[in-house]
């Protein structure tokens, strides 16, 4: 059988309102709250339900929390769900070990009111901080930071994010240091301590006196210490292991793993085709999933979550359509619900063998209401009684739990494949995707990346703008999609309401992150005026590899003709002019190291006469022209495939890019780079940002059109690989344009 773990987060998932449906609907909960009330020296229930500044400090926030957690913990086991073992994020871990037994919940609330003060107490306000690492691995991370004093790592969080702790300043340098060694992102945390380092030994000492007065029960379960990753399975052992939590490390990844590694075997999906196709296109079916160190979990691939309600273990009173398109036009809905189970029941199986479906079972899942997110009914009980009473001879159908539902199938499906890889993307190969929403929500995301490599310090800077950036990019990836109306009813004023709605939050997530690109800007000098034909430029290389890199911009004017491009050494660089909506492109290559700024000059010339070819005729007296080949006429074949003197590429209808193949690396496969039928998006970690050059204008007047500039023109094209901002040489101010190439 799979074993159960219960985990609970850390500081900075508070929020007002926490556990209060609990609260109010399980007695069981609603007394943890009440114990808590009278341990503590607050009003408990006021910190969590109602909107007060104390739930974000941290002398309250500890106590709230592990309440919180305790609460929920009661009313799960209530309901006949154990773990075996528990595990928490620093003050998670004081749940913990209450929930596998070690200490009362009276006292691990009491005590982590305690911790809270001694922590927040002991260091001076403004003195320490924490920051996140996004994209270097742990060694990484400690041999950059080896010779900075004071900071130091606070939390192993997973593979690719880490939290380093400490002094302000020490911090602040460790931030700048790791993003030159290639951290994708270093971000400072909103915290008012520099938590889980020496700083604190004297929390740590005064937290290990308060321990004293504490009295440890034998552990139930065993449960995994943030200090050493370790199981814990003697209760003598707790107090040392929370006092040296305080000023410690905390191993989360390395805890999450020991688990991982003791037991955690089972995992049961149930998706369809509006979130993405089925892994192996195929449904109902088991597999083995394996890592790269060679560790394996056995999946269970099951159907629709809503599956169950098709079949009729909810009781249907009228036909939908998802009834019709899996049991077929004269799908049962009777009065008689377990009739109407066994009729569907029937056909669902007989298509399952039909198909080759070899196991003696079925899984499927069911809701209480035919809907996502749906609450549990009694009724599905009543239906599967009555149905067992009359057709369960020929097929039993039994409530079960997950891991009941483990132990019944895993020893008929030993013989399963095993396969390795991601899983598909459901982004990509989504029905019902919205993908210019999508591709909207992708250059949000983008931009957003892009100011944090532009200024490290953006999220500080523009706290607002990046909170709105976050929460509108989480929104809406949440679920793309505006309501599951909007294919069938396309014009509904309520389905394009909330279609609308939920488009917006790409769109002020774009607005937002465009706004700190602008601000950066300016900061930068940038002084934008897109219509000069001549003028100079500035790059700035935002990748974290030295490679040549595509530089684009654009002059929003029709009459440019062909541009030279230099840079400050007088070095001549082949560029190409092209059509640009409202004007032209001007694209080159350079090759940039991170950070580093070049600056160009661009200027006007004229182009040679164009005359159309009569005998080709490439362009129609509407002036659209064809795509004209002057690579190779017998190998260059369109519209399935593409080849130059880089590269060739194919596609085909319904496979997507069948071939790619890169011409300077003799002619090797890049497989790897695109899959058939999955797009590749863009991201920021490629490219180079172009900034103005020129003397600004000063005074009053710069600061008023700039401020009303930045409300102005946010907008940019999605392209690939390079941001710029452009201005010519003697110009008066305009807004900041970008353009991602």
């Amino acid at each position: 059988m799979s074993k159960i773990a219960f985990v609970y987060p850390g500081q900075g998932v508070q929020a007002v309102g926490m556990g209060k449906d609990f609260y109010e609907n399980s007695a069981l909960a609603k007394e943890i709250y009440e114990r808590a009330d009278k341990v503590l020296d607050f009003d408990i229930c006021h910190i969590c339900f109602e909107e007060n500044e104390e739930i974000n400090n941290t002398e309250y926030t500890q106590a709230a929390l592990v309440t919180t957690y305790l609460a929920i913990t009661a009313e799960i086991e209530n309901r006949g769900i154990h773990p075996d073992v528990t595990a928490g994020l620093s003050l998670g871990e004081y749940a913990a070990i209450a929930a596998a037994g070690g200490m009362t919940e009276e006292d691990a609330i009491k005590t982590v009111r305690q911790r809270g003060i001694f922590m927040n107490r002991a260091v001076p306000d403004g003195e320490g901080t924490m920051a996140a690492i996004l994209g270097l691995g742990a060694e990484e991370i400690d041999s950059a930071i080896a010779d900075i004093e004071g900071v130091s790592v606070a939390n192993y969080n997973c593979p690719g994010q880490i939290v380093i702790t400490g002094k302000k300043q020490a911090v602040s340098e460790a931030m700048k240091v790791l993003e030159t060694a290639g951290a994708r992102r270093a971000i400072e945390l909103n915290v008012s301590g520099p938590f889980h380092s020496k700083f604190l030994t004297e929390a740590g000492n005064q937290l290990g006196e308060t321990l004293e007065q504490i009295e440890m029960h034998p552990l139930k379960i065993p449960y995994v210490t943030n200090v050493t990753a370790q199981y814990v399975n003697d209760i003598q052992d707790t107090k040392e292991l929370l006092v040296k939590q305080v000023y410690s490390p905390v191993c989360w990844e390395q805890s999450v793993r020991n688990m991982i590694e003791n037991g955690v075997e089972f995992f049961f999906t149930n998706v369809h085709c509006h979130h993405g196709m089925y892994p192996l296109y195929q449904n109902q079916n088991a597999f083995f999933w394996e890592n790269a160190s060679g560790q394996r979990l056995l999946v269970w691939n099951g159907e629709h979550y809503n599956l169950g309600n098709v079949l009729g273990l909810q009781p249907n009173h009228a036909v939908n359509w998802m009834m019709r398109n899996r049991l077929g036009e004269d799908a049962d809905a009777g009065t008689s619900f377990s009739d109407q189970l066994h009729t569907n029941l029937d056909k669902y199986l007989t298509e399952c063998e039909t198909e080759g479906y070899s196991y003696d079972f079925i899984v499927t899942a069911v809701s209480g209401v035919f809907s996502d997110n749906a609450p549990p009914s009694a009724e599905i009980m009543e239906t599967i009684r009555a149905y067992n009473e009359k057709y369960g001879q020929e097929v039993r159908v039994e409530m079960v739990s997950l891991q009941e539902l483990y132990a019944a199938i895993a020893p008929k499906l030993t013989d399963a494949p095993v396969y390795r890889g991601d899983w598909t993307d459901w982004w990509a190969n989504g029905v019902g995707s919205t993908p210019y929403a999508v591709k909207h929500y992708k250059d949000a995301d983008h931009r957003w990346q892009l100011a944090n490599r532009l200024d490290p310090d953006a999220e500080a800077r523009y706290p607002a703008l990046s909170e709105t950036v976050q929460d509108n990019l989480m929104l809406y990836a949440e679920h793309t999609w505006g309501h599951s109306s909007t294919i069938t009813n396309p014009y509904d004023t309520m389905v394009l309401n909330l279609d609308m709605r939920k488009n917006s939050y790409a769109s002020k997530a774009h607005e937002a992150a465009s706004l700190m690109l602008c601000s950066i800007a300016e900061k930068k000098g940038d002084m934008l005026r897109y219509y000069n034909t001549t003028g100079a430029v500035r790059a700035v290389g935002v990748s974290h590899t030295s490679q040549p890199q595509l530089i684009e911009f654009y002059i929003e004017t029709l009459a440019l003709e062909d541009v030279e491009v230099r840079d400050l050494a007088g070095n001549l660089y082949t560029c190409q002019v092209s059509p640009h909506p409202r004007g032209r492109k001007i694209s080159f290559i350079d090759t940039l190291s991170y950070g580093e700024e070049k600056e160009y000059i661009y200027t006007a010339r004229h182009k040679a006469p164009e005359t159309l070819n009569t005998r080709h005729c490439y362009m129609g007296a509407e002036e659209v022209r064809d795509i004209v080949n002057d690579y190779d006429p017998v190998t260059y074949r369109l519209p399935y495939e593409v080849e130059n003197k880089f590269f060739r590429i194919c596609y085909k209808p319904g496979d997507g890019i069948t071939s790619f193949v890169d011409k300077r690396r003799n002619g090797r496969h890049c497989h790897s780079i695109l899959h058939a039928g999955v797009p590749a998006y863009a991201s920021a970690s490629g490219g180079a940002v172009l900034f103005l050059r020129g003397a600004p204008r000063t005074g009053s007047q710069y600061s008023r059109q700039t401020r009303r500039n930045a409300h102005r023109k946010t907008d940019g094209n999605h392209l690939h690989g390079t941001w710029s901002c452009v201005h010519p040489v003697a110009s008066a101010l305009q807004p900041c344009r970008y353009s991602k190439s």
